[in-house]
């Protein structure tokens, strides 16, 4: 029996924001998302297509048969766009191919490029830039795509502490910003 890990919205915090995108759809954003949230239940993120098409819709049942074998639940995730919010209130905006991270730079605001990174320069077993587009293949291509978002995951995580969390002032008024060092 496998255990089925919540879905993504019971883990959203309003600590820290970041967001992964990807192609048309958020389908495997969303699975990034969870594991993100199961790893490091402090952080918050959403996910969000590079175009507006699939809107509303749920994740490809391919994609989520090869996700609930692995415990991810994405029952009741569904596509949206990116907007202009977004790039303001995010810490951190990940692409999961360089076509969607030229998408991503030609919306960003020019003061906010920094944020945008794709998600492989964070794979340490998986040497490829782009993740595969598994749409048009077998089962394996989406167990494929899933390996290379779980090798990211573990050195994402490690980044996201490091910059985002550790690296970040306590708020005014906690005892962490008020104790004297």
């Amino acid at each position: 029996t496998t255990t089925t890990r919540p879905p993504l919205a019971s883990f959203m915090t309003p600590r820290r924001r970041w967001m992964p995108s990807v192609r048309s759809s958020s389908t495997w954003n969303d699975t990034l998302c969870i594991e993100i949230c199961v790893a490091a239940p402090e952080l918050a993120c959403t996910s969000a297509g590079t175009h507006d098409f699939n809107l509303g819709a749920s994740p490809d049942g391919r994609a989520r048969a090869a996700a609930q074998g692995r415990g991810y639940d994405m029952s009741k995730m569904r596509g949206r766009a990116i907007e202009a919010a977004d790039f303001e209130r995010l810490d951190l905006i990940l692409a999961m191919d360089r076509q969607n991270l030229e998408a991503l730079r030609q919306k960003c605001p020019p003061d906010k490029a920094e944020r945008l990174r794709l998600l492989m320069e964070f794979a340490r077993r998986h040497p490829l830039a782009d993740i595969p587009d598994p749409y048009y293949g077998n089962a394996q291509g989406f167990e494929l795509v899933l390996d290379m978002i779980e090798d990211a995951c573990a050195s994402l995580l490690e980044h996201i502490r490091a910059q985002y969390i550790d690296a970040a002032p306590a708020p005014a008024g906690t005892a962490a910003a008020t104790r004297a060092d």
